[in-house]
């Protein structure tokens, strides 16, 4: 007699339980994404068609829950994220790209088109990329661009190339290996970038799922604005005329980092950026004539 194997629907439901018992939701929905993803199928997929379970499956699935179960994120399950409607790919190691960000690269693109720039042959720089989201991103949107990507990393530089490849940009995509924007001898018309920002005391106490990415991706020093406060300082130096900064923090950093830009007299416009949930989460900066500086 054959093995009578479990539905994908009782796969599910057990998923979808073991997964709440940890208080990590929502459940269900996690609980699909990781059998889609052992199953290479659509989520709705798994409702009509019960086929493709083996044993074998069902022991991938299983390992899978558990190590959710445990904390470890989704995304380093599953092998990748979406943004900006686009997937890339993470692993352990590499910082998973945040919503969050998404907001920073629509404000970028919003000025570029305020002030017609988004057919230019701009030279756009990102420090500290990651998976590359924003680099790969912002060269997708501007066909005319080139992006220089920096990151201390060299398996973020790996993750990110494997990233610029998959969304046919390599070719406008280069990548550094450095710290911020130490290694490059050039002024940028963009810069952005997504620096830690957690204050180092905070680290530790953020939930187990963000505990398991790279350390050097969150902590930000004592008060979280270590980097911030480097990245805006250099802008000027870092920027054509004309050109944009653009940085990510925490809501409560804003104002701080404000106040600092206004100290700073190349800038001419400081514009904060706002989350979909409408929280400020970062800034963007115009810089102004050198001469006027």
């Amino acid at each position: 007699m054959a093995e009578r194997l479990p539905s994908a629907r009782r796969l599910l439901r057990w998923g979808e339980a073991r997964l709440a018992r940890a208080g990590i939701g929502p459940a269900l929905q996690e609980a699909e994404w990781l059998l889609s993803h052992v199953a290479n199928r659509t989520r709705i997929h798994l409702y009509l068609d019960d086929g493709f379970i083996t044993r074998a499956f069902i022991q991938a699935y299983g390992r899978l829950v558990n190590r959710r179960y445990h904390g470890e994120p989704l995304q380093y399950l599953t092998g990748e994220t979406e943004f900006f409607g686009r997937r890339f790919r993470v692993q352990p190691g590499v910082f998973i790209p945040r919503p969050e960000t998404e907001s920073i690269v629509a404000a970028v693109l919003d000025e570029l088109r305020r002030l017609g720039r988004t057919a230019q042959a701009l030279r756009v720089v990102e420090g500290g990329t990651g998976s590359g989201c924003m680099a790969v991103t912002l060269a997708s949107e501007l066909p005319a661009c080139q992006v220089v990507a920096t990151d201390v990393s060299y398996l973020a530089l790996t993750v990110a190339r494997s990233n610029a490849q998959a969304h046919g940009v390599e070719r406008r995509v280069f990548f550094v290996q450095g710290r911020w924007n130490e290694p490059l001898r050039m002024r940028a018309d963009v810069c952005v970038s997504n620096p830690p920002y957690i204050p180092s005391d905070e680290v530790n106490r953020l939930p187990r799922d963000v505990q398991h990415e790279p350390r050097a991706s969150l902590d930000g020093g004592a008060d979280g604005t270590r980097d911030l406060l480097q990245l805006l300082r250099e802008g000027p130096e870092r920027l054509v005329a004309g050109g944009i900064l653009a940085l990510e923090c925490a809501e409560e950093q804003v104002a701080v980092l404000q106040e600092e830009a206004q100290a700073i007299a190349a800038f001419d416009a400081i514009q904060p950026v706002h989350d979909l949930a409408g929280r400020p989460r970062g800034l963007v900066l115009l810089l102004g004539n050198r001469e006027k500086a």
